[in-house]
């Protein structure tokens, strides 16, 4: 494999009609499954791992049609 590329979408809540907004994050594990450093818990604020193999690509707040600008990553 050379590469995975993620989407999250979502819908109002149909129970309120509210708007939510959902957080993704990943972690990067060694081969171990321990997790390195701080810097290996990828998420929109901290949008890279350390040897950039990983990326979060932003928060797309409504969830509606929209895929990720960054694309396929190899």
């Amino acid at each position: 494999m050379s590469s995975v590329l993620v989407g999250v979408g979502w819908d109002v809540l149909t129970t309120t009609g509210e708007d939510f907004d959902p957080h993704v994050s990943a972690l990067v594990t060694d081969t171990a499954g321990r997790l390195p450093s701080e810097q290996h818990f990828v998420h929109g604020d901290d949008p890279n791992s350390p040897d950039g193999g990983l990326a979060h690509s932003g928060d797309h707040v409504t969830g509606q049609g929209r895929a990720s600008p960054a694309g396929p990553r190899t």
